[in-house]
């Protein structure tokens, strides 16, 4: 081989060798990422899985409170319609 040759080839594996370390350096900068990010995760899946846990306290402890709402609309609602019977029926008797 002549040495303009040789030369060449060395040149171009040099870059190659060159890239490969650039890209491992690359490659461990994801591998911190990615381990940062796993730690991140499992913090906020347990957060959440608290939130989750309060949530479903605080609509057991809700939930009495709207069947009462409920009821107390219901006899409401029918007094209403009580009173307006009541009410046709006072003016009827008072026509005759």
């Amino acid at each position: 081989m002549s040495k303009d040759i040789e030369t060449l080839i060395f040149e171009k594996l040099e870059l190659i060798s060159d890239k490969i370390e650039k890209t491992e350096g690359r490659l461990g900068n994801i591998d911190i990422t990615l381990a940062e990010q796993a730690k991140d995760i499992k913090y906020h899946i347990k957060r959440t899985d608290l939130s989750e846990e309060r949530l479903e306290r605080l609509e057991n402890e809700v939930k009495p409170v709207k069947d009462h709402v409920t009821r107390v609309e219901g006899i409401v609602k029918f007094l209403s319609i009580l009173a307006t019977v009541i009410g046709i029926s006072v003016a009827v008797s008072k026509l005759f």
